[in-house]
């Protein structure tokens, strides 16, 4: 009986575990092609996560970067996100002369380049750029600028 109850007990804790995963928000990532057709369709504009599997810092944006609500949530209302794979996508890595991961990349919904950054970045600086990009400002000003004229808001 004590290991017939043993086993229900972890059955029912795996069970909680695996609804509370799946419940999780998650970046609805895009293939290249389908990215393109909802871009034009929705006039939104692209990031790419251009990536290495073996890639340290790669993993480490998914882990802090990528599962934060507040990324996930502007990602999939505002940009159509794509990740694309030095192991799966050689052709688009050749395209846009990939020369280290991560590689981000912010392209308008006709895939012109709006702003790019290299390397991993934390939620919180992400979320800058995601905010840099997504009001437009990029058209009239600097990251840096941006970031400065938003802390003296905050403040």
């Amino acid at each position: 009986i004590v290991g017939d109850r043993f086993i229900f007990y972890v059955f029912i804790a795996g069970m909680i575990l695996l609804h509370q995963h799946a419940g999780a928000a998650q970046i609805k990532w895009q293939t290249y092609p389908e990215a393109l057709r909802t871009a034009a369709r929705e006039k939104k504009p692209l990031f790419f996560h251009v990536r290495s599997n073996w890639c340290y810092y790669c993993k480490k944006m998914d882990q802090r970067t990528f599962s934060r609500p507040r990324v996930i949530d502007l990602l999939n209302r505002n940009f159509i996100p794509v990740k694309i794979s030095e192991s799966t996508d050689y052709k688009l890595m050749k395209k846009f002369k990939v020369k280290g991961y991560p590689d981000n990349r912010f392209y308008d919904h006709n895939e012109v380049l709006i702003f790019q950054f290299y390397g991993f970045q934390p939620a919180e600086v992400f979320m800058v750029f995601l905010e840099f990009v997504d009001s437009g400002s990029y058209k009239t000003m600097d990251v840096m600028t941006f970031y400065e004229k938003r802390r003296q808001k905050k403040n």
